[in-house]
């Protein structure tokens, strides 16, 4: 995602001005821990120029929501929803077959997703 700041940061020792663009890293759609909680509330571990930074979710206007990995996220997906489909006592689908069905599982979703944000 990309956002600019609201107001000036200190990013990684070096005073950002107002309304420069940054990249969130780890943001609204990555894994929790990659966003930190502070005192003055969520974080975002953002980059500018190579340089890593946490910022303030407040301190950010969200200017581009698309750059989701979306192949990693199809991953994550299929992993769970296979992980979800096992069930030890009645093994009697094919493991080859469990995979097939949970990427399916993951292509539909994502699918659905997509279709979702255009709106």
């Amino acid at each position: 995602m990309k956002a600019k700041l609201k107001v000036s940061w200190n990013f990684n020792r070096t005073e950002i001005e107002e309304g420069t663009e940054v990249t969130i890293i780890k943001g609204m759609e990555a894994d929790a821990d990659g966003v930190l909680n502070a005192p003055y509330g969520m974080c975002y571990l953002c980059e500018l120029d190579g340089v890593m930074s946490y910022v303030p979710a407040i301190y950010l206007i969200i200017t581009d929501w698309d750059n989701t990995d979306w192949e990693q996220r199809r991953y994550e997906i299929a992993k769970e929803a296979m992980l979800h489909m096992i069930d030890p006592k009645m093994l009697t689908q094919k493991y080859g077959l469990m995979a097939v069905n949970a990427v399916e599982f993951a292509d539909s979703l994502i699918s659905e997703l997509k279709k979702t944000k255009k709106q």
